[in-house]
């Protein structure tokens, strides 16, 4: 078990903080991951150090082989994309006649990515919204009141996703914090369809096209 309040310093903390630290030679593959993406694979250049990534190799793997031995399930990411490993598996490919191909290094991509992603921007929302309540109390006491009622509604019972979805004002307080304290300053996302951006008001702010 990993308790990072009580112990700073434990592998999993060190082995995150160096995956999210993009300095010296690292960034500079970064750099050339991001412009010659080919070149790098052809050359089998990794982006981590070997000791990175089979930490969270035995991490990943270990727990998926875990869980399949002992039927365990658990509503958490691992679990998804378990079930989304065993889909493709089960699914037949309509071009090749053969079975969708997601291994296990595809799966640990994954987790590493959302690992990445994650690390430190939930920390900077964390810290900004905590900052933005200290400067509004009023805000605080109505959101320390949602999170007492959500408490009540649950009945002793632990916080589950379908009550944290219906928190409308905490969506409200951690939306606006990001609005105002953004964690990353660009998207690689590409606009999937034509969309007009309105303010609150209806009046017209600009167009995304498609393929921006």
């Amino acid at each position: 078990r990993i308790n990072s309040f009580n112990d700073r310093n434990n592998e999993f903390y060190r082995t995150g903080k160096a995956v999210t630290e993009f300095t010296g030679f690292v960034l500079f593959k970064a750099i050339l991951f991001g412009l010659v993406p080919k070149v790098m694979k052809v050359l089998r250049i990794k982006l981590f150090d070997d000791k990175i990534l089979n930490y969270f190799n035995h991490l990943v793997i270990d727990a998926m082989k875990y869980r399949k031995e002992h039927k365990i399930v658990r509503p958490d990411m691992i679990h998804l994309l378990m079930e989304a490993k065993q889909h493709y598996e089960e699914e037949t490919s309509d071009l090749k006649g053969e079975h969708a191909e997601f291994t296990d290094e595809d799966l640990l991509a994954q987790c590493t990515l959302f690992f990445v992603a994650g690390f430190e921007t939930v920390s900077a929302c964390l810290c900004f919204t905590a900052h933005e309540l200290l400067e509004n109390p009023e805000i605080q006491d109505r959101l320390y009141l949602e999170i007492l009622d959500t408490q009540n509604s649950l009945d002793g019972n632990p916080l589950n996703y379908d009550s944290l979805m219906k928190m409308r004002y905490m969506d409200m307080v951690i939306s606006e914090s990001l609005r105002k304290w953004p964690p990353v300053t660009l998207t690689d996302r590409v606009c999937s369809a034509d969309y007009s951006l309105k303010d609150d008001k209806g009046s017209f702010i600009a167009k995304i096209k498609k393929g921006d």
